[in-house]
Order: structure tokens, then sequence, then C-alpha cells
């Protein structure tokens, strides 16, 4: 596993299990490929957030998006064809923490698979 950073924002993987933690700030400005393997995206945040296809379209090859790590927020997820579409396998895992998933939108998903791992519940 290695991740390689360039100009501060640009992060490539390997064809190994990639894992990759990023705030939110770092999220909004990375463009992301992390290669062949079982690639986790995580990400951290303080306070509310919401996560829909402005967060990923620099994004490629996640395949897990961890969201444990953000304790007392309230989460938003918009999923779409493009998000599960840019995963090695078209399978994508989302993975919740104690607080869970407040909002979840995959009415626009009509190819691939989500799969909602974790401890908290999901709306």
């Amino acid at each position: 596993m290695s991740v390689r950073i360039f100009s501060g924002s640009f992060y490539l993987g390997d064809q190994q299990n990639d894992f990759l933690v990023l705030t939110s700030r770092q999220l909004s400005r990375a463009r992301i490929e992390l290669g062949a393997g079982i690639d986790t995206l995580a990400i951290t945040a303080s306070g509310d957030y919401s996560f829909g296809p402005y967060n990923y379209a620099r994004l490629k090859g996640v395949d897990i998006l961890d969201f444990s790590r953000m304790p007392d927020a309230y989460l938003s997820l918009t999923i779409s064809n493009s998000m599960v579409g840019q995963s090695d396998y078209q399978q994508l895992t989302l993975v919740s923490g104690l607080n869970g998933i407040d909002n979840l939108n995959t009415g626009g998903v009509t190819s691939g698979t989500v799969t909602i791992a974790g401890t908290g519940d999901v709306q």
C-alpha cells in the first residue's frame, strides 16, 4: 500500500489495497486515483457534512467511502452512477459510524452495487 502525493492535492495509489484519510477541506480540492485493489477513502469533518456529485467528480478507483470518523455530524450522502462507476468493480461500500447516515439518496444508481456497512442507522 502506497499513496503518493503530488502538488499537495493529487493522490495516486498503487496496485495494492490503499487507505487514504482526508479532511473534508482536503477532499474539496483533491484529485484521487487509487488504482487496483480494494481502496478506501476515509473522510473526516467536524459538524454537518453533505457528500454528492461535486465531491467525487475527481475520484477514480475508490471502492470504500468510510465516514466512521465523523462524530456528532448530520451526514447526508447522494450517490449516483458516476460514483459507483469510478470504483474498480462497480461496487461501492459506504461505512458509517455510530451516528449512522442521516440522509442517503441512491435513487440515481441504476447499475452496479452500493453496500452499507458500519454500526449506525441509515435513513
